[in-house]
């Protein structure tokens, strides 16, 4: 049986259309816990698809969707770093008292555009010092993936704050990932 960690509407929304998904919640922290390292690698996977299927993810057209991965990612993040006692992603963001351009430049990937090996050589990282617990390691990647993330709505002059409205306006119609539910694929 295969589990998936679904947002917190999920369940109404699936009943509402008349689904016959079946979803149960987690049982422990440590299912959660590993639920949410799980849901960091899809969304941090579905980020990089939107990347590559862009003809050209540098341009404004094409950018909304490449948005809404990374803002069901921070929502993962997000989630992750409540339960580790950490800062939020946009409070991190706020934080990063550094010019996102010169942090892209050390990153050999920047130089070819490639955003992709940016969030592939992080989720990874990501996911096991969330499941592991190790705090730290984990905030330190966390602070990477919102530079990165950070970097990246830059260039395009996207504020932090017109940023998150697009990821509230995502939980509104989805939920959060706090009632701990999966769905049973």
């Amino acid at each position: 049986m295969k589990r998936k960690l679904v947002r917190d509407l999920i369940p109404q929304i699936a009943q509402d259309s008349g689904s016959d998904n079946k979803f149960r919640k987690y049982e422990s922290d440590s299912e959660y816990r590993k639920g949410l390292a799980d849901k960091i690698i899809e969304e941090a996977n579905e980020v990089c698809v939107e990347l590559n299927h862009r003809a050209d993810p540098f341009k404004h057209q094409e950018l909304l969707p490449i948005l809404e991965e990374m803002c069901d990612l921070l929502e993962v993040l997000d989630t992750c770093a409540y339960i580790n006692n950490m800062s939020s992603s946009e409070e991190t963001m706020k934080m990063l008292n550094i010019d996102p351009m010169a942090l892209l430049y050390k990153y050999d990937a920047f130089h070819n555009g490639d955003f992709v090996s940016l969030f592939n050589s992080t989720k990874f990282s990501l996911y096991h010092t969330f499941l592991n617990s190790l705090e730290f390691d984990f905030e330190v990647e966390f602070i990477n993936i919102c530079s990165i993330i950070l970097s990246y709505i830059t260039l395009f002059d996207i504020s932090i704050e017109t940023f998150k409205e697009i990821q509230y306006e995502k939980q509104l119609k989805r939920g959060g990932f706090d009632d701990m539910m999966y769905m049973i694929l």
